[in-house]
C-alpha cells in the first residue's frame, strides 16, 4: 500500500505522518511538500520506507506523475478553497483514492459535483478529518436516534482552537488560521428554512440547553450544513457555529468587521487572530465540559426532530478529543478513515461526505483508544443529551 501525503512536512501532514508510521498500514509512505528540505527532514525520522518528494500541488502534470501509482493520496494541504479541487481532480485523473482535511464549504460545493468522475474512476474520496470529520459522524449518530430530523447544529468551543505554530517563521500564520478568517468575512453558507443560504457569518443561533450549558453559537463557514442537508435533505436549519468566552467571541467580531471595511487585509487578520489564540497549546478542562464547573464542552452538536411523533432533542459530545492540539485533533481522524477503508469498511466509491462513507459506531469505536483519556469504544466515548 503506497500513500501520498500532500503537505507531508506541514503542521496536519506532519502528524499525519506520524500516526500513519505507527499504525503499519503502509508498505510505503511519501512525505510531499513544495519544501523538499522539511520534506526530507520529516521522511528521515523514520525507515526506509518513508521518503520524500518535493511537490507544488498546482503543477498538474507533476502532480499526477506523483499520484499515478499510489494507491491513496492525504490531501494536507490549506487552504482548501485554493487546493481542494485542483488535488482532488488529479486523484480522479490518476484513479487514486483521495482523503483530505477540507474544512471551507465553497470547494466543498464543487467536491460534491465530482462524485459521478471518481465513481467512473473507481476511487473512494473522502473528507475527514475533526471538524468537519469527527463532527459528522456525531451528527449522524444523533440523526439516527431520531425519528425525524427538523434541525442540527455543529458547535465548536473558542477553548477547542488550539495553536500549533512550532515549525513557523515568525510574523506567519497558519492554514488554519487564514481558513478561519475567510470563514468569518464576507459570506458563508448555511441551511435556513430547508434550503442553502448566503449569509453574512458571526449571526447568533440560539437553542435549547440540553444539560451541558450550551445554548447559542455564532455562525461559522463550513462544509458539515452543506453535506448533511445534502445526505438528509428533510434538514430544515444547519449551520456550524463558534461559542464559548464571550470576550473571544467579540474580538473574533471586532477583527472581522475590520477586514469586511477593508481597514486590514485577511492575512494580517490571520496573523492578529493566531497571536490571540497562542496560548491555547493545549485546550484545558475536560473535553466533555463540567457544569458545576461552568466549563463548556470542547465540541458539541445539537439536534432537533421527533421521536415516537413528539418533539425531542439530542446533545452529543465527546469525553476527550483524540491526541493533544488541533493537530493530533484533524490527523488523527484521517488516519483512522484511512484505516477502516483499507481493512475494507468503505464499498462505496465517488466523493463521500464522512456521513455517507462510514457507519458512525465503528468509527469511533477505532477512534476511542486516541482520546485523552482514552476510551474503550464509541460507547464509552461519546456522553449523550437527550430530552423529549
Amino acid at each position: 500500500m503506497k500513500i501520498v501525503v500532500l503537505g507531508g512536512s506541514g503542521t496536519m501532514g506532519r502528524r499525519a505522518v506520524k500516526h500513519l508510521e505507527a499504525l503499519g498500514i503502509a508498505s510505503q509512505i511519501i512525505v510531499a511538500d513544495i519544501n523538499k528540505e522539511r520534506a526530507d527532514a520529516v521522511a528521515g525520522l523514520y525507515g526506509p520506507h518513508v521518503s520524500s518528494s518535493a511537490i507544488d500541488v498546482l503543477d498538474e502534470p507533476a502532480l499526477h506523475s506523483l499520484l499515478f501509482d499510489a494507491d491513496i493520496v492525504l490531501n494536507t494541504t490549506g487552504p482548501f478553497y485554493k487546493f481542494g479541487v485542483p488535488v482532488l481532480k488529479a486523484a480522479i485523473t490518476a484513479q487514486c483514492n483521495y482523503f483530505d482535511i477540507n474544512d471551507d464549504w465553497e470547494p466543498t460545493l464543487e467536491m460534491l459535483e465530482y462524485d459521478t468522475a471518481a465513481r467512473k474512476a473507481g476511487i473512494t474520496a473522502v473528507t475527514m478529518g475533526g471538524c468537519p470529520g469527527m463532527t459528522n459522524m456525531l451528527a449522524k449518530m444523533a440523526i439516527e436516534k431520531l425519528d425525524e430530523i427538523d434541525q442540527i447544529h455543529i458547535c465548536i468551543n473558542t477553548d477547542a482552537i488550539t495553536v500549533d505554530t512550532d515549525d513557523l517563521p515568525d510574523g506567519a500564520a497558519t492554514a488554519a488560521a487564514v481558513h478561519t478568517v475567510h470563514q468569518l468575512t464576507g459570506r458563508v453558507m448555511l441551511r435556513k428554512g430547508g434550503e442553502f443560504v448566503e449569509e453574512a457569518p458571526l449571526q447568533q443561533i440560539k437553542f435549547n440547553d440540553l444539560g451541558s450549558g450550551v445554548t447559542s453559537g455564532y455562525v461559522l463557514g463550513h462544509p458539515e450544513p452543506i453535506t448533511l442537508a445534502t445526505t438528509y435533505p428533510q434538514i430544515q436549519d444547519s449551520a456550524c457555529l463558534v461559542f464559548g468566552n464571550e470576550d473571544d467571541i467579540a474580538q473574533m467580531s471586532e477583527l472581522m468587521s475590520a477586514v469586511d471595511g477593508g481597514d486590514i487585509s485577511p492575512d494580517e487578520a490571520a496573523v492578529m487572530l493566531e497571536e490571540s489564540f497562542s496560548g491555547n497549546k493545549v485546550a484545558t478542562g475536560p473535553a466533555d465540559g463540567d457544569v458545576e464547573k461552568g466549563i463548556l464542552p470542547l465540541l458539541y452538536v445539537y439536534a432537533k426532530g421527533k421521536r415516537s411523533e413528539r418533539d425531542a432533542y439530542i446533545g452529543l459530545k465527546l469525553k476527550g478529543l483524540p491526541g493533544a492540539g488541533m493537530a493530533d485533533m484533524t490527523s488523527i481522524p484521517l488516519v483512522v478513515a484511512v484505516s477502516l477503508f483499507i481493512q475494507g469498511k468503505v464499498k462505496k466509491k465517488g466523493f463521500l461526505p464522512p456521513e455517507v462513507a462510514y457507519d458512525a459506531v465503528e468509527f469511533f469505536d477505532a477512534l476511542a483508544p486516541y482520546a485523552v483519556p482514552a476510551c474503550k469504544n464509541a460507547a464509552d466515548l461519546i456522553v449523550i443529551d437527550s430530552v423529549d
